[in-house]
């Protein structure tokens, strides 16, 4: 849930980060390089739709393997969590401010950002990994746990049981 919510953010960033002003791409890479080098997050990555990187910084896993594309699911990948999903960039103002005017890679053209794309989070999966293994291992001892208080119980009332029969014998 929590790498859901963190994919959520980064792909809110990425779209509100290149909607205004000049320089776009430079911004949207320094928040990318931003994210990546801080926390879990082991890289990060914008691409296009037809799969043409963009931007890439951080570690990423090599080769990458074919992961979930919805921003919901992920993919274990020891040691790396992979998600991603889609985004859609819009700008506006191009060719309106100063900033943008005659500066194409800043806007909707051929060398501009906006359109489709998909941002991939590759995340530290170590501290998830502990994390279920504590949770199988706790699993596992209450499991054993109420096995013997099941076998007490039943000891119990085998005895009581034989106790009774001698009571009735007697």
């Amino acid at each position: 849930e929590r790498s859901r919510t963190l994919y959520r953010m980064v792909a809110t960033e990425v779209r509100n980060v290149a909607r205004y002003g000049a320089a776009r791409l430079e911004r949207l890479d320094e928040v990318l390089a931003e994210i990546a080098a801080g926390g879990d997050v082991e890289a990060t990555v914008l691409a296009k739709n037809d799969g043409s990187i963009r931007l890439a910084h951080g570690d990423l896993p090599d080769p990458i393997p074919d992961y979930p594309r919805n921003g919901r699911d992920y993919l274990l990948d020891d040691p790396f969590l992979l998600l991603a999903g889609p985004v859609t960039i819009d700008v506006q103002g191009c060719g309106t401010c100063t900033g943008c005017v005659g500066e194409p890679a800043g806007c909707g053209g051929p060398g501009g950002i906006a359109g489709d794309y998909e941002v991939l989070l590759v995340l530290d999966a170590r501290p998830y990994l502990v994390l279920r293994r504590t949770v199988w291992m706790q699993a596992a001892a209450g499991g054993i746990l109420l096995l013997a208080l099941a076998g007490g119980i039943l000891l119990y009332r085998r005895q009581t049981l034989h106790t009774a029969g001698m009571r009735e014998a007697l």
